[in-house]
This record gives C-alpha cells, sequence and structure tokens, in this order.
C-alpha cells in the first residue's frame, strides 16, 4: 500500500481488485425496507443486572426425576405454565407454541441481535443505555410476525 494512502483508497483499490481479477462488480443503491428502532420509552425505569451469570460450559439441570440424572425430567412449572428456569442462565424455550426467553447481564447489542433474529429484520439500538441487563420475553413462536405477549426488563 501507499505511504500515506487513507482508508477509503484502501477500499478503492480492494474493489479495483476484485473487479481486475475476479471480475466482481458492485454497485450502490438505496433501499427503502423495513427497519424496527429500539428507543427508552421511560427513562429510569431499567435497572442494571446483579446477576453473575453462570458458566456456559457447565452443563444445566433443569430438575430431576426419580433415580437422579437420567430419569424423567420434572420441572416446577409457573403460573403461566413455563417451567422456572435457572435465574443465571440465558435460554429460550419453546412451548405450545409460546416461546419465553430469558437473559441474564446482557447488554443492549445482544438485545438488539435476539430481536433482530426473532423479527427478521433489522433492529438498531437508540436507547444509549451501556449496562447489562436482565430480562424475560415472552411472545408467540409461530411462523410469521412475532406476536410479543409479555416482555419485562
Amino acid at each position: 500500500m501507499a505511504e500515506g494512502a487513507t482508508k477509503d483508497d484502501l477500499k478503492l483499490m480492494i474493489r479495483s481488485l476484485l473487479e481486475e481479477r475476479f471480475g466482481l462488480k458492485a454497485r450502490l443503491e438505496a433501499k427503502e425496507m423495513q427497519v424496527f428502532d429500539l428507543v427508552v420509552a421511560k427513562p429510569g425505569k431499567l435497572k442494571e443486572s446483579t446477576t453473575t451469570p453462570a458458566d456456559p460450559t457447565k452443563p444445566v439441570t433443569l430438575g430431576g426425576g426419580p433415580g437422579g440424572p437420567g430419569g424423567p425430567m420434572q420441572m416446577k412449572l409457573g403460573s403461566d405454565g413455563f417451567p422456572d428456569l435457572p435465574k443465571d442462565r440465558t435460554m429460550t424455550m419453546v412451548m405450545n407454541g409460546n416461546a419465553r426467553h430469558q437473559a441474564v447481564a446482557e447488554d443492549m447489542t445482544q438485545f438488539v441481535t435476539f430481536l433482530s433474529s426473532q423479527l427478521d429484520k433489522p433492529v438498531t439500538d437508540s436507547t444509549g443505555l451501556t449496562a447489562k441487563y436482565d430480562y424475560t420475553l415472552t411472545y408467540a413462536a409461530i411462523a410469521g410476525p412475532v406476536i410479543w405477549k409479555r416482555f419485562r426488563l
């Protein structure tokens, strides 16, 4: 690379290389598309996480039946019919067409990535939040648009 070349010069050089060597043609175009933007509705409502996440390499135990590990799984169900998940784990569970995503000590980048994958559309973060939070999201896990049933952050 030539001395004094800028990042923009490097981009042009790489583009030229790809066009000459591989016949790759690139163009920029404006495209209208649906994008969701995450914003803070009520400042001060979120509390930073005080939970220490479990070691993700350790196995998860969601109960145990007679005879210990390997026996029929017995999980305590909450009032909404979902099993009580370990409080120190980020997990997603789908039951009877509904899903629950529990997150522990996640930042907004991780939350936006999760939302984007569930909505199958880009999600941007305009919250300005930099801390980590615990949240639980319950929604209808159906094909097509996601229907949010309850969201607790």
